[in-house]
């Protein structure tokens, strides 16, 4: 049995893999589907563990994070705007769980772009909206697992030494 802390991390580095996997068939010409695949990783990434991952995502500034190279959405400046990390995956997080996203198609007939967007409680009326390209959510969940790997190693070797 995996400890809370190995679980976890098991479940990254799994997601993260499984990503890889669909990604290699579909250069390879099967018949997957790398978008849907990337929404399922969102929702395994930042609903489900939810209490003990999302405390630990730091309060990174979006700003620093873009000079790192992440690459962020593209936010609607008509709604209220995140300006760290954690903001920005709790918004996504409130979006993924109530379904709250639209699919749009490039020029190409594909899956070219993914909107998000958050709404008052019990109404319609947006408060936060943010659109990713598809391979610029790709490269943030990499770099997320990423963040969310080293966090949980640094929480599980603070855990050790007490």
């Amino acid at each position: 049995m995996y400890g809370r802390a190995s679980l976890l991390q098991e479940y990254l580095t799994r997601t993260l893999a499984n990503l890889v996997a669909i990604e290699n068939l579909k250069a390879k010409g099967e018949s997957v589907f790398e978008t849907t695949q990337l929404i399922n990783s969102l929702l395994g990434l930042i609903v489900f563990p939810r209490q003990s991952a999302l405390s630990r995502i730091p309060k990174m500034q979006l700003a620093s994070l873009r000079s790192k190279g992440w690459t962020l959405p593209l936010e609607n400046n008509q709604y209220m705007n995140v300006t760290e990390l954690r903001e920005l995956v709790t918004s996504l997080r409130h979006a993924i769980a109530h379904f709250n996203i639209e699919f749009i198609s490039d020029n190409s007939n594909s899956i070219g772009a993914i909107k998000f967007w958050n709404t008052k409680p019990q109404t319609t009326t947006r408060i936060w909206e943010a659109t990713f390209e598809v391979a610029m959510l790709r490269s943030f969940i990499a770099k997320l697992i990423e963040v969310l790997l080293k966090e949980e190693d640094a929480g599980h070797k603070e855990s050790q030494s007490v």
